[in-house]
């Protein structure tokens, strides 16, 4: 077998500054000088899982859970003047300012990541010795949490964040100062998961290969009761789930290129790009499944890197569980084409049908709507 070397294409327009018109007579030649903006190229920006293209198989699972406060605190000591601000402290604990309010998990080479954020995280009940009280807050915290598997051919991953709500809060300065003040407190929560794969194949000859693929997605636990104190302005939740899948050619590297014009123009050189679709359900969706199918053309003996991409997102009272699955159903190739796996993975291999096949199948299909017009009814 004849292995095809790699060669490099380059990017499709051509950037020309300069132009040698020719005449006859004393002058040979002139010299027409372009402007940049004149000049025109073509924008083809990396693809997104390019990063993640390799010749080695690989297992990528990662979990972020992340929860935010906005509110006050009560000191017990106060408990018979509670409503007055002389017992409360405001608190402010936002997963942007405060890293301590994420809990993230990243896993290569293994297979699964789990990440949870409950409501302890912001359940202030610690004693303070040297004051000798505890304080609390007043509301229930958000809780969000994710987790992801991933298997050679199967990727699975969910998120779920909940107790999210906003509220109001209305006191008196002191019990010797009647003037009202208020502030708006919320909870909010948000949780993601990844599950990425990485697989190499092989074939043998050239021809033509299809991927098919499965999104199934469950009911899910379903929302919990919420808890604390009767704030029930809750927010809106969303969550969704998206599989992404790009196939390269790793024995073939082309120039991507982005930007605007010519001064912010970026190149980079990367594997070339044969095929990618992508298909996603949404939260509200409920239990289902979604298929999808990538066709691409292959050359004899070219390593093909087929990167698999399941990532899932839920914020504020909502959850996506694609835990069972986005996998790769089944894999036809060319007739007489053999397929080398890079990670020695079993996969449902079959051929695709002729163009005559699906022939006598539509043929065969007429016959049987014919005979069953003929049948005398009863």
């Amino acid at each position: 077998m004849q292995v095809h070397t790699g060669h490099r294409s380059p990017v499709s327009a051509t950037l020309t500054v300069a132009a040698m018109l020719c005449f006859t007579g004393p002058a040979a030649a002139q010299i027409l000088v372009l402007d940049p903006d004149d000049i025109m190229f073509s924008r083809n920006p990396p693809p997104s899982l390019l990063q993640f293209a390799s010749s080695e198989p690989t297992l990528r699972s990662s979990a972020s859970a992340m929860s935010t406060y906005q509110g006050s605190l009560r000191f017990t000591p106060c408990s018979d003047s509670g409503a007055f601000w002389a017992c409360r402290e405001l608190i402010d604990k936002r997963w942007t300012d405060d890293p301590d309010n994420r809990v993230s998990a990243l896993v290569s080479d293994t297979s699964m990541a789990s990440a949870e954020r409950r409501a302890s995280a912001f359940d202030y009940t610690e004693a303070t010795p040297q004051i000798n009280y505890s304080v609390f807050a007043d509301i229930t915290p958000a809780t969000s949490h994710a987790r992801a598997r991933t298997d050679y051919g199967s990727n699975k991953a969910e998120a779920a964040a909940w107790n999210a709500r906003s509220w109001t809060e209305t006191r008196v300065q002191s019990a010797w100062d009647p003037e009202q003040s208020s502030i708006t407190g919320y909870s909010q929560s948000s949780a993601t998961a990844s599950s990425i794969y990485t697989e190499v194949l092989t074939p043998d000859q050239d021809g033509q290969i299809i991927l098919n693929f499965a999104l199934e997605q469950h009911a899910g636990s379903g929302r919990p009761p919420m808890q604390g104190p009767g704030y029930d302005d809750l927010f809106s939740g969303d969550a969704r789930g998206t599989l992404r899948v790009q196939v390269f050619n790793l024995d073939e590297t082309i120039e991507y290129s982005w930007g605007e014009d010519f001064e912010t123009r970026r190149t980079q050189e990367g594997f070339a790009i044969v095929g990618k679709d992508s298909t996603g359900r949404d939260g509200d969706e409920g239990p289902g499944t979604s298929f999808m199918s990538l066709a691409f053309d292959v050359v004899a003996g070219h390593r093909y890197s087929l990167v698999s991409a399941l990532s899932v997102g839920a914020d504020n009272n909502a959850s996506a569980d694609f835990y069972g699955t986005a996998s790769l159903e089944r894999i036809l190739v060319t007739p007489g084409m053999t397929l080398t796996i890079g990670s020695g993975t079993t996969y449902a291999v079959a051929t695709i049908p002729e163009p005559q096949t699906y022939a006598m199948l539509l043929a065969g299909l007429g016959v049987l709507g014919w005979v069953a017009r003929r049948r005398p009814r009863a």
